[in-house]
């Protein structure tokens, strides 16, 4: 019983929604970008969660890490398509790949966008 109870309660913190995290506000910085290259094999990258009329929404996801979330005020990221938060995950990168195309960008750097 006390197996299943366990299981219960993994799942359901799990399960919590990304809404109920606390985004951390990033501002835009010409010596430092929360979108940083990471080789690490436990690193999943990082993807655009969504926008309000004040922020867009990111997490750094971790295979067996906690994840971290961010948040940049408009104002900071200018992005090409933006959608409202919580209609979908889009994965992004610094760095264009073969199949991206250019997401947003800074005054400091550029955001490429994959599906």
């Amino acid at each position: 019983m006390r197996k299943v109870i366990a299981i219960f309660f993994i799942l359901s913190i799990l399960s919590c929604s990304s809404e109920e995290q606390e985004y951390i506000l990033i501002q835009d910085n010409p010596y430092k970008s929360p979108f940083i290259v990471n080789s690490f094999s436990q690193f999943k990258g990082y993807f655009y969660e969504g926008s309000d009329k004040e922020y867009h929404y990111f997490v750094q996801k971790w295979k067996f890490l906690e994840d971290s979330y961010f948040k940049i005020s408009t104002d900071d990221l200018f992005l090409n398509e933006a959608f409202m938060f919580g209609e979908k995950r889009l994965r992004v990168n610094i760095f264009p790949f073969e199949d991206s195309r250019e997401f947003g960008k800074t005054s400091n750097y550029k955001l490429y966008a994959t599906d």
